[in-house]
Formats: C-alpha cells, sequence, structure tokens
C-alpha cells in the first residue's frame, strides 16, 4: 500500500509539473505572436508620417511684403512686414504718426502691397495720388493709403466707414456701367450714399 501511494504521489507531481510547462509555452507563444503583429507596424507608420508633416509645416514661410513709409512719421523708412498685415501696421513699423499727421485722410485697414508707398500726409496737405508698385510702375489698389475706386476689390470697398459688401457692389456696378469714375464726388451718385455717408468717406478714397 506504501508503494502505491508513493506511486500516485509521483504521478500528480509529474502530471502538475507537466500542465505548468504547457502553460508556460502557451503564454511565451502568445506574446511571441501579439510582438509580431502588424498593428505595431502601422503605429510605427503613422507617427512617421506625423513626423513628416509637422516637418513640414515648420518648413512654410510666411510671404513678406516691403514698403515705403514717408510723410509725417517718427521714423520714415523702408520696411518688411507680413503680406496680409495692413496700413496701420506700417505706419506703427514706422515709430508710428506725428502729431501734425492726417491719419483721417489715410485708409488705415487697407493691406499692404509689396512695393507700395505709404505717404502719411499732415494737416492742410494734400497726399499724393500715384504710386507706383515693384512689379511694374501700375496703379495701385491703394494709393497713399487711399482706396482707388476705379479699381478695389469688393473687400476694399468693403472697409471704408458705412459701406458694407451691399453698398460695396453697388459701387461695383456703378463704375461697370459708367466706365469708372472721373470724380470722387461722383460717388453720390451711387445709391444709397447720402451727403453724410460720403463726407466720411472722401477722404479715404482716390479715383485713377
Amino acid at each position: 500500500m506504501g508503494e502505491r501511494f508513493s506511486g500516485d504521489y509521483f504521478s500528480k507531481r509529474q502530471l502538475i509539473a507537466t500542465i505548468f510547462l504547457v502553460a508556460l509555452l502557451v503564454l511565451g507563444g502568445s506574446l511571441l505572436y501579439l510582438r509580431n503583429q502588424p498593428g505595431t507596424v502601422v503605429v510605427k507608420e503613422v507617427e512617421e508620417v506625423e513626423e513628416s508633416a509637422k516637418s513640414e509645416t515648420e518648413e512654410v514661410k510666411v510671404e513678406k511684403v516691403v514698403v515705403h513709409v514717408c510723410g509725417a512719421v517718427r521714423a520714415p523708412g523702408v520696411y518688411e512686414l507680413e503680406s496680409n498685415e495692413r496700413v496701420v501696421k506700417a505706419i506703427e513699423m514706422a515709430g508710428g504718426a506725428t502729431e501734425e499727421a492726417k491719419l483721417d485722410a489715410l485708409n488705415l485697414a487697407a493691406k499692404l502691397v509689396d512695393g507700395q508707398k505709404i505717404y502719411v500726409p499732415r494737416e492742410g496737405e494734400t497726399p499724393p495720388v500715384v504710386v507706383s508698385s515693384a512689379s511694374g510702375g501700375s496703379n495701385s489698389t491703394v494709393s497713399a493709403g487711399l482706396i482707388n475706386l476705379n479699381a478695389a476689390t469688393l473687400e476694399e470697398l468693403d472697409t471704408l466707414p458705412g459701406i458694407g459688401p451691399v453698398l460695396a457692389q453697388r459701387i461695383i456696378d456703378y463704375r461697370e456701367a459708367h466706365k469708372g469714375f472721373t470724380s470722387v464726388s461722383e460717388l453720390q451718385e451711387v445709391s444709397g450714399i447720402g451727403p453724410k455717408k460720403f463726407a466720411d468717406i472722401k477722404d479715404k478714397v482716390t479715383v485713377n
């Protein structure tokens, strides 16, 4: 009876050891299988694409424009600014306007154009009208900070005080129907522009 007990005991130990060994093999095989799955490769590829996109974004450079600011400013000169900046920013770069500057004569919200000359007039002074551009000397939409009624886009006309998209389109329609404006006062012929509105914008526009 003692021998039978001893044999049964060792058989059970061998069985437990065998089960434990099989479990280890299954676990090891599962870990090896999961490690070799393509999911890890996909994650790596996604990370590489994100890094590449980030590098390309960092390499994108903001376009610049060069403008000449002169007249009643504290530091006249040539300045480089981002292409989406406005006339008011260029004047700030030039040290700001002097006390005798007539800023109401300028459209401070007009976008800058490469090669543009921004002349800030003094009180009682009539600003020059024609401004040559670096691209070839053609008349600019914005001259000395003034909006050219015969070349301005709807968006540029919309920056004028009291002129929304509707009135801006009427100005363009009138311009096309009459082959351009011959004088600033002709703006009063546009429906919706009365004496008060005309007085608000007459010093901010020009015709070429």
